[in-house]
């Protein structure tokens, strides 16, 4: 996931099989956003502040080694294993869910902690 010139992206397989943008939205940097991208197994949807601004058609991520990487806080360049330009900022929480969430329970869950269930 990254954001570019204010506009929501994310990639998937490097990028080299597709993306998802959020349109011709934009977000600054004047206060927090939640950020949720959901694959159901066929599309890929990205949803800031819980509206959907972007789908596209996608496959899913190409396994390496029997790991699924995943790269946070930076971009990945060729070769492999050498980020760069940086995130210089704030994350509050992030959660990875086996499964593809309703636009419902996303939005209930945007404004709330997540909590460690026992």
């Amino acid at each position: 996931m990254s954001v570019v010139n204010g506009q929501v992206r994310f990639n998937w397989n490097a990028g080299s099989s597709g993306s998802v943008t959020s349109g011709g939205s934009t977000i600054g940097t004047n206060r927090w956003y939640h950020l949720a991208v959901t694959f159901d197994g066929t599309t890929y949807k990205l949803y800031v502040d819980g509206i959907e601004l972007g789908a596209v058609g996608g496959s899913l991520p190409v396994s390496t080694s029997g790991n699924i990487e995943a790269l946070l806080g930076a971009m990945d360049q060729s070769p492999p294993n050498n980020p760069i330009n940086y995130f210089h900022g704030w994350l509050d929480e992030l959660k990875i869910w086996n499964k593809a969430l309703s636009v419902e329970h996303i939005r209930q869950m945007m404004n709330q902690e997540i909590s460690q269930l026992g």
